[in-house]
This record gives structure tokens, C-alpha cells and sequence, in this order.
């Protein structure tokens, strides 16, 4: 009766628990799609509905992202990775940081656009970037899962064309706030606020994009 080498039973394991990584990542950032997807619907409708599952959402990928951390500490300590492998577990453990924080950005989103009552004041520029944030963080989980670097680094540049419609959106609503009333500069302020959320929204996307090019290339952009 043959018996399997002790090397290629570690490997199997070590492949399988690969692939479990990747699953956690992508199911992760479906997550994280559908909360940016909730701030986008926020900034024409209000709801408490909107707000509690934001809320849900967020605190069930802090949890995934906390089990994922684990797992990637228990491969680490128990797997000893090669070169390759190891740059997808590390890569693994900032991809989840940075989907945290994203959470965290369209969590506090939500929370922005249910103080504002009146959704015609919203620039329509602002839901233009909560769309395209939304496309590219769908396209950078398809990157990494795919492990296509060609994608990694188009959504690096997208991303560069992106803040060109941030610093847009910016400057119009601080003019705004010169010619408005009191009660609506207020309003004028959260919604700056929104707008850096989503410019650091593109930006840790392209980090994250970043990184999967890092994973498969051993190369930084």
C-alpha cells in the first residue's frame, strides 16, 4: 500500500487553505459592494432601513474580516509558505484591512446622507463617484481572484481619473457654500465630508489593486 509523502500532504492542505483565503476575500468584498451600493441609494432616498442594514452589513465584515485575519495567522504558523504563497497570505491580511476600511467609509456614508433631508441638494456628481467607486471595487475583487494584473493596474489609473472628478465635486460645493445660508453651508459640510469618504474610497481600492499586482508579479507598481 502506498503511503503519500508527508510534503505532499502539507501542499494539498497548504492549496486548499489557499483557496479558502481567496473565497473569504471575495465574499468580503461582495459584502463591501453591496455596502457602497447602500450609500450610493442613500444619497437620493433616506431610510432607517438603509441605516440598520449598513449597520449589519459593516459589523458582519469586521467579523468575516477578523476570522480572515486568523486564518491567515494559523497558515502562517502551521503551513510555512513558500515565496509566493506567502505573498498572497500577507497580501490577503492588507486586503482585509483595507475592505474594513472601506466598510467603514460607506457605513459612515449612510449615516451622512440620512441627515439630509432635502436629496436635491445632493450634486449629482457625488452619486457619479459613488457608482464608479463601486465599479472599480468590483472590478479589484474580480482582479484579485483572477489573478489578472492587467485589470490591477487599468483600475491604478482609473483611479487617478477618478480624483480628477473628486477635486471637481469639491470645489463646486465650497463655492456653493460662499453664496448659501447658514442652514445649508451646514448641510455643504457633511457633504465634503462625503466626498473625502469617497476619494479615500478610490484611493484603498487602489491600494488594494496595489497589492494584487504585488501577489502575482512579486513587483510593486
Amino acid at each position: 500500500m502506498e503511503h503519500e509523502s508527508p510534503n505532499l500532504t502539507t501542499r494539498v492542505t497548504l492549496t486548499r487553505e489557499l483557496g479558502l483565503l481567496k473565497e473569504s476575500v471575495s465574499d468580503i468584498g461582495n459584502d463591501c459592494c453591496t455596502l457602497l451600493a447602500l450609500s450610493t441609494s442613500s444619497f437620493t432616498a433616506s431610510s432607517d432601513f438603509l441605516e440598520k442594514k449598513a449597520k449589519e452589513i459593516y459589523q458582519k465584515v469586521r467579523s468575516e474580516s477578523d476570522n480572515l485575519e486568523s486564518h491567515c495567522f494559523t497558515i502562517l504558523s502551521l503551513q510555512q509558505p513558500l515565496l509566493k504563497d506567502l505573498r498572497l497570505v500577507v497580501g490577503v491580511l492588507r486586503i482585509a484591512a483595507h475592505l474594513t476600511r472601506i466598510a467603514s467609509y460607506s457605513s459612515r456614508l449612510v449615516n451622512i446622507s440620512g441627515i439630509i433631508h432635502d436629496k436635491s441638494s445632493i450634486p449629482a456628481d457625488l452619486v457619479s463617484i459613488a457608482e464608479n467607486c463601486n465599479l472599480m471595487l468590483r472590478d479589484v475583487i474580480k482582479a484579485f481572484h483572477s489573478g489578472s494584473t492587467t485589470m490591477a493596474l487599468e483600475l491604478v489609473k482609473k483611479d487617478k481619473e477618478n480624483d480628477l472628478l473628486h477635486d471637481s465635486s469639491f470645489q463646486k460645493i465650497i463655492k456653493r457654500m460662499t453664496h448659501e445660508k447658514a442652514e445649508l453651508v451646514e448641510i455643504d459640510a457633511q457633504m465634503l465630508t462625503s466626498v473625502r469618504f469617497l476619494e479615500r474610497t478610490g484611493d484603498t481600492i487602489a491600494a488594494i489593486a496595489k497589492e494584487v499586482y504585488f501577489i502575482y508579479t512579486g513587483q510593486k507598481i
